[in-house]
């Protein structure tokens, strides 16, 4: 919903391009299912996706990491007092702002608990409460073994993770590419 779909005829991959976003942070939206529509064949393209259970695991995933690392409250109170602090005095001294004072504070105090909200009923859903694996320890050896060091052209890496798992994990797939721009393989 809410999205067109681009061509990059460079990389030849599809890639989401998103717009209209602002229902995403509407009142009701704190409570929509990581899921949502994700089993109404109107939505064909999540439809398809998220019934898939390799894309649902790859999705699972990205959706914790996003949780954790940009839906955390604390990091986004930070943030949120940091540009309240850096505008604040503008907004109070704007002789012709659209809202009062009073509700930007309001509204700052509004992000923070949807945020906190937002995150409590995402990690309430059972699916994303699952502990996934635990990627540990990664790095990379070049063909002269020296570790962290871009390899030569046409040689060998040889990449080394240690991989925790408390659920069932039936692979691991590594995807990589050898340019910058390109699709992983």
């Amino acid at each position: 919903m809410d999205y067109y779909v681009y061509f990059d005829p460079e990389t030849r991959r599809l890639s989401p391009l998103e717009f209209d976003g602002n229902s995403v942070m509407a009142a009701n939206a704190i409570n929509w299912s990581p899921f949502y529509n994700a089993n109404n064949v109107n939505y064909p393209l999540l439809n398809r996706l998220l019934n898939n259970p390799e894309y649902r695991q790859r999705y699972l995933a990205h959706l914790r990491v996003l949780i954790q690392d940009e839906l955390n409250p604390a990091q986004c109170n930070s943030i949120l007092d940091n540009y309240k602090a850096q505008i604040d005095a503008l907004v109070n001294a704007d002789p012709k702002k659209l809202y009062t004072y009073t509700q930007f504070l309001s509204e700052v105090e509004a992000l923070k608990t949807w945020v906190a909200s937002r995150n409590s009923y995402l990690n309430s859903n059972a699916e994303v409460a699952q502990q996934g694996p635990q990627i540990n320890f990664v790095k990379y050896i070049n063909s002269e073994g020296a570790e962290w060091m871009a390899p030569t052209e046409n040689t060998e890496v040889n990449i080394q993770a240690q991989i925790n798992v408390s659920n069932a994990v039936f692979g691991v797939n590594l995807y990589y590419s050898n340019v910058l721009t390109g699709n992983f393989i």
